[in-house]
């Protein structure tokens, strides 16, 4: 993927079922968490099953394949190009785990937490659709993550473009990448802060590999940015409204309230 593509996050779109292919088993000596997989429902990835190396996914109509590589990346592939990935990469023998408690952890051949979606509700689920969106939901059905919408966190080189967003774990508050250009973010559908960037149609946020979060326009001059330097920073939209950006450790870099 190019600087500017990073790893894309859009808007929800329509939910529907998936078709999969599931690793069928341990072994007494596999020491990693999770269950062994029945294939009786080959729709879902049910909680507590893990998807190992060189096995997929395949949305319904075939034409989406979410595979866990043997170099560590899990990755959404449609008619073999790449569309979507989790950048773990490097990482030989790591595996997805559908955890019980509702998150979907790439985890290291070691159990390592390499990326995670940062969902929380136990019993939920994974599904491909035939629309190409991955899905997290709950056991009564309730999207809870997808990879058209980002949850409480970015990760570098992830990139929100127009309508897209990030939202917050409870939900009240929103971070949107406006078609005008102008990043807002919106509590309770209320605007409480922004870039002030409008008037740049087709401008994207991106979280740079360098920790420097910016807005950018369609031809890729930066617009705004937070002036922050620390490589492997994340971004996190917290349940009390702030949007903030931390250093691997933890440590808040820039807030925007």
């Amino acid at each position: 993927m190019s600087a500017k593509q990073g790893l894309v996050l859009r808007s929800a779109s329509a939910l529907g079922l998936a078709v999969a292919v599931l690793v069928t088993g341990t072994s007494p000596a596999d020491a990693r968490p999770g269950s062994s997989v029945s294939v009786e429902q080959p729709a879902v990835l049910k909680s507590d099953q893990r998807l190992e190396p060189g096995r997929h996914l395949l949305s319904p109509n075939g034409a989406y394949k979410l595979v866990m590589q043997a170099d560590g990346n899990l990755v959404l592939q449609s008619r073999g190009r790449a569309v979507w990935g989790t950048r773990t990469d490097g990482n030989s023998g790591a595996y997805a785990h559908m955890q019980r408690d509702g998150n979907l952890v790439v985890r290291s051949a070691s159990g390592k937490s390499l990326w995670d979606t940062g969902t929380q509700n136990r019993g939920a689920t994974l599904h491909v659709q035939d629309d190409g969106n991955v899905v997290i939901r709950s056991k009564t059905g309730k999207p809870l993550w997808s990879w058209h919408t980002a949850v409480s966190r970015m990760y570098p080189d992830q990139v929100l473009r127009a309508h897209q967003y990030l939202r917050s774990v409870d939900g009240d508050d929103k971070l949107l990448m406006q078609a005008d250009g102008n990043l807002v973010l919106l509590t309770d559908g209320r605007p409480v802060w922004s870039s002030h960037t409008e008037g740049n149609p087709g401008a994207f946020m991106q979280l740079q590999l360098d920790g420097n979060l910016v807005v950018r326009s369609a031809s890729g001059d930066a617009l705004w940015d937070t002036g922050t330097q620390h490589k492997g920073a994340t971004v996190h939209l917290q349940d009390d409204g702030n949007l903030v950006v931390r250093s691997s450790t933890g440590k808040v870099l820039w807030a925007a309230q």
